[in-house]
């Protein structure tokens, strides 16, 4: 930070266990900071805590449900900051040894420009053998075992099922995530896309980067935002299927969907409520054979619906988008960013 006259530092997610070595150099760096008489420091910004992120490993618990005295919690005081992305959140962390909790500053979502493909869009289609006459899904998430890939990859079985009865094009599904991130996890994966032959319409980009790009090959990789609008412009929308109830302490996937105009297939995790309130419409995932159907039944049927422009879809879509505005409002981070500002002069 010092050589490169960094004044701000963004932690990500540092408070947790794992990150320790790491949490407890920046705690460093910002004392140094505040002996040498620099402004500046370390903002830890957090998106899971302790007891809401209730990943297990194997049957154990990977994190305790309370820190300890092995776990440094950003530090009240100069050069450091502390925030959280939810209320629920900053309740839990109320409970912790510090003398004051953190502020909510929420994710701040995409914007996603409307609009036919440009040749990149294609080309990235191209180069992943993909039919652009077909509706893509997203699957927003790592192939890590609580984001339910598995569950995704049933969804689609169900899509493709109800699209062939109608007479419509099958769905693709992209997930974001390596396969290389959990090799026991990926054999499950791998296993279901093939107990339900789906490997010839699931594609796994090992990771989505900040910016779209060409690799050395001059085959494209496309960023988040550019996924969306491809998904769009083919009139898919987006799988979002946590496993577990209680390790989403957000979840982006429903609000990527409403940003894009995009219908949104969902399990019904303990934070959705929380976030997107009642009035949030995505089509909901069960795990039973029967109920799967039936989400594969709707999904289509929103995904037409939304690519002929039907009114009473579109009305929907609209009020997840005017939701997700309320909730994830840009405020609170240009607020923070202006103190943060004003406190290096």
């Amino acid at each position: 930070m010092r050589r490169n006259r960094v004044d701000w530092t963004i932690a990500v997610n540092m408070t947790l266990s794992d990150a320790v070595p790491v949490t407890r150099a920046l705690h460093a760096v910002a004392r140094d900071r505040h002996h040498e008489k620099r402004a500046g420091g370390v903002l830890f910004w957090d998106h899971d805590l302790f007891g809401s992120c209730a990943d297990y490993d194997e049957g154990v618990r990977r994190y305790p449900e309370r820190p300890n005295e092995f776990t440094p919690l950003p530090a009240a005081g100069p050069g450091v900051r502390w925030a959280v992305v939810s209320e629920a959140l900053a309740e839990e962390a109320a409970s912790y040894p510090v003398p004051e909790r953190p502020r909510v500053v929420p994710n701040i979502l995409p914007r996603v420009p409307t609009g036919q493909l440009e040749p990149r869009l294609r080309q990235f289609l191209d180069g992943l053998g993909l039919d652009p006459r077909r509706p893509i899904l997203l699957n927003p998430v790592r192939v890590f075992r609580v984001k339910g890939v598995e569950l995704a990859l049933e969804v689609l079985a169900a899509a493709r099922s109800a699209a062939a009865d109608r007479g419509l094009p099958a769905p693709y599904l992209l997930v974001f995530g390596s396969l290389a991130e959990d090799p026991a996890y990926c054999d499950e994966v791998l296993h279901t896309a093939r107990r339900l032959d789906l490997l010839p319409d699931v594609r796994f980009l090992d990771g989505v980067p900040l910016c779209s790009v060409q690799d050395s090959t001059g085959a494209w990789r496309l960023d988040e935002i550019d996924l969306l609008r491809t998904a769009a412009a083919s009139g898919g929308g987006v799988v979002f299927t946590p496993n577990t109830e209680d390790v989403e302490t957000v979840g982006l996937g429903p609000a990527l969907a409403a940003v894009a105009g995009l219908p949104c297939a969902s399990t019904n995790y303990a934070a959705f409520a929380p976030t997107y309130g009642k009035d949030f419409y995505v089509v909901p995932v069960h795990s039973r054979p029967a109920d799967m159907a039936r989400s594969g039944v709707e999904l289509v049927a929103a995904m037409r619906a939304n690519r002929v422009g039907e009114p009473h879809m579109a009305a929907k879509l609209r009020r997840n988008r005017r939701i997700v505005d309320r909730r994830f409002p840009t405020g609170p981070w240009a607020k923070l960013l202006m103190e943060l500002a004003e406190a290096t002069g």
